[in-house]
C-alpha cells in the first residue's frame, strides 16, 4: 500500500508540474512573445536601396527607394565631382498618383547661377511592357522643385544641342457599352532649355480632322447616354475634350 501511495504521489506531482509548465508556456506565448516581436519590428529600419544611378559630365545622380507603410519613398541625390548639389530630395510621387515607379533614364542640364535642371524618366513599376512614361522636370536652385510632370508615350530623345523629346500624347474615351474604346493620338515635340515648350506635330488640317473625329464620337455616345442615364460619363467626356484641345495648342512652361 505504501508503494502504491508513493507512486500516486509521483504521478500527482508530475501532472501538477506539467500543468504549471503548460500554463506558464501559454502565458509566455500570449503576453511575452508579442512584446519581443513588436520590439524587433520597431528596431528594424526600412531597407533603402539604390534603384537608379547615372554618371555624366562629372555629375552623379542617384535615386534610392525605401519601403514604407504605404507607397515606396523615392529620394534623389545629385553630386558634382563629389560635392553635394541635391541631398535626399523626396520625389512627391503621391501628389501625381504614382505610388510605385521605376526610373529608367535621366538627364542633368547645368543652368545659370549654379542651378541645375534634372529630368527623370519613369514608368509604372508593374508595367514594363507599357510605352507610357512620366517625365519629371525638376530644378535645383538652392532648393529643389518640380516644375512639371508630363505623361507621354513612345518617347525618342535627342540631347545634341537642346534636349528634344519626340513622343505621343494619348487620349482615350471611357468605356461605354456598344462603343469601341479608340485612342486619339497627338504627336508632340518637347524642347527643354530656359523654358519647357511642347508643340503639337500636326498641321492645321490634321488638328481639325482629329478634333472633328473626337466631337463626332462624343456626340454619338451622348445620344446613347441619355437612354442609359450614365451621368458620370458626360463629365469624363468633357475632361477628354478639354485635354485634347489643350494638346493641340503650343504650351510653354518657365524652367
Amino acid at each position: 500500500m505504501a508503494k502504491v501511495w508513493k507512486v500516486l504521489k509521483v504521478v500527482i506531482f508530475s501532472i501538477g508540474a506539467l500543468t504549471l509548465a503548460l500554463i506558464a508556456y501559454g502565458l509566455f506565448t500570449v503576453y511575452v512573445t508579442p512584446l519581443f516581436k513588436a520590439k524587433q519590428q520597431k528596431t528594424e529600419a526600412p531597407v533603402e536601396e539604390v534603384v537608379f544611378e547615372k554618371k555624366t559630365g562629372g555629375m552623379n545622380l542617384v535615386v534610392k527607394s525605401k519601403q514604407t507603410d504605404g507607397s515606396d519613398a523615392y529620394s534623389l541625390t545629385l553630386t558634382k565631382e563629389g560635392t553635394p548639389v541635391v541631398q535626399n530630395y523626396r520625389l512627391p510621387t503621391e501628389k501625381y498618383h504614382l505610388e510605385y515607379v521605376r526610373i529608367y533614364d535621366a538627364s542633368v542640364i547645368p543652368g545659370r547661377d549654379n542651378d541645375y535642371r534634372i529630368i527623370l524618366y519613369s514608368f509604372y513599376a508593374d508595367d514594363e511592357q507599357e510605352s507610357l512614361s512620366h517625365i519629371w522636370f525638376l530644378k535645383a536652385a538652392g532648393t529643389v522643385s518640380v516644375r512639371e510632370v508630363l505623361e507621354l508615350s513612345d518617347l525618342h530623345t535627342n540631347e545634341s544641342d537642346v534636349l528634344t523629346i519626340l513622343a505621343n500624347r494619348r487620349f482615350a474615351l471611357p468605356y461605354q457599352e456598344d462603343f469601341r474604346s479608340e485612342t486619339f493620338v497627338v504627336p508632340v515635340m518637347v524642347k527643354v532649355g530656359d523654358n519647357i515648350s511642347m508643340s503639337p506635330l500636326l498641321n492645321s488640317t490634321g488638328a481639325d480632322a482629329l478634333h472633328t473625329a473626337l466631337e463626332r464620337e462624343i456626340k454619338a455616345r451622348m445620344e446613347k447616354l441619355s437612354k442609359d442615364k450614365e451621368e458620370n460619363l458626360a463629365e469624363q467626356y468633357q475632361k477628354v475634350r478639354k485635354e485634347l484641345n489643350e494638346a493641340l495648342i503650343e504650351k510653354t512652361i518657365a524652367y
